[in-house]
């Protein structure tokens, strides 16, 4: 049986289920996003953060390859990555601003557009799925690339920090990240970063001044 704190709560679970429930099932109601560890009541109460009413109407334009997109202060240049062409057209994105440059690579692998178009930004992030060597065939290598062609593209770039990201299983591992990381900078003057899921950086003036989550 339950006393009647446990009522108490249980009722209280159930009207804040019943609120949010109605929230989303209510086409007039406000956009919401919620934060929750778990479904369970907790003691810290459900937030919830409003974004708006309404239907969401974003307003999309598709980008090619040398589209430039300008605002006050920065400027998003789209490139080419080599990757799956001609299926289908995969891009890159180089963003330039007062603070510094960066570029991303999305998925793609070594060429020598993409390092012309990397050059002298001072962050690269660049898709690192392999450990060299170790991919199924030369055709694969080449559309996804792997950590020594990652040293040539950002030596060749002339870039400060080498951002690697978009890891398989096989390689996030300890001691495999370390000399993948130990491998680059034999080959790449700069500084490698293994990247991590929310991790922060703060690019200013002088550089890439911090690391963070």
């Amino acid at each position: 049986m339950l006393d009647r704190g446990n009522r108490r709560r249980e009722s209280d679970h159930m009207r804040r289920r019943t609120f949010i429930t109605a929230l989303a099932a209510s086409s007039a109601a406000p956009s919401f996003a919620t934060c929750a560890s778990s479904q369970r009541l907790r003691k810290k109460p459900i937030k919830i953060t409003l974004l708006g009413t309404g239907t969401p109407a974003p307003v999309v334009k598709e980008v090619h390859a040398g589209d430039v997109i300008e605002a006050d202060g920065w400027k998003v240049t789209v490139g080419r990555a080599s990757h799956v062409q001609p299926q289908l057209e995969c891009l890159a994105f180089r963003l330039d601003s007062d603070e510094g440059s960066v570029c991303y690579s999305g998925d793609g692998g070594l060429s020598d557009d993409f390092v012309e178009f990397a050059r002298g930004c001072e962050v690269l992030i660049q898709m690192n799925p392999h450990f060299s060597g170790t991919e199924p065939t030369a055709s694969y290598r080449a559309a996804v690339g792997s950590h020594k062609d990652n040293a040539l593209i950002a030596k060749r770039a002339g870039v400060k920090t080498l951002v690697l990201t978009h890891f398989l299983a096989q390689i996030d591992q300890p001691g495999v990240r370390e000399r993948i990381v130990h491998e680059i900078q034999q080959e790449f003057g700069g500084r490698v970063i293994w990247g991590e899921d929310l991790m922060q950086l703060t690019l200013e003036g002088s550089g890439l001044t911090g690391i963070g989550v």
